[in-house]
């Protein structure tokens, strides 16, 4: 999983998977093959839906959110990474709420991830009467 960072603007849900970062992985066939397989298998089954909660801080690959998708009944629709909290505006939170198909009612904090960026991240929150939740604290309730 990866930082919400692709396109600027879509109408329609999606979702990006990445063959790799190379022109040489972009042109292996049998790896497009494979991802094209991937998104039959998985287009093919019934959706299941989960609570979609929105998350803040860590890196570009947060690999504590993706424990979140592995060990829990929630999914992330999208995650602002500690290297843009400067730019994170409160219409941009707001856009990141609306813009999902499920309802997004909590954001996850990797709270030693906002850096200095915690105060102005939970007024945000508080602002658009949005839950907040610990990433720290949801991995230690749903693991013991």
């Amino acid at each position: 999983m990866e930082a919400t960072h692709h396109c600027t603007y879509l109408q329609k849900p999606a979702m990006f998977i990445e063959i790799g970062s190379s022109e040489e992985q972009w042109t292996n066939k049998s790896y497009g093959r494979m991802i094209a397989d991937t998104i039959m298998r998985t287009l093919s089954k019934p959706i299941k839906t989960y609570k979609t909660v929105i998350a803040i801080g860590g890196g570009h690959y947060p690999r504590e959110f993706n424990k979140v998708l592995l060990r829990t009944d929630l999914t992330i629709g999208h995650i602002c990474p500690k290297y843009a909290l400067e730019s994170l505006t409160e219409g941009m939170l707001r856009q990141a709420v609306e813009r999902n198909v499920e309802k997004v009612d909590t954001v996850i904090l990797d709270w030693k991830g906002l850096g200095e960026h915690k105060d102005r991240v939970t007024s945000m929150i508080e602002n658009l009467g949005l839950k907040s939740e610990r990433l720290q604290t949801i991995l230690k309730n749903y693991i013991n």
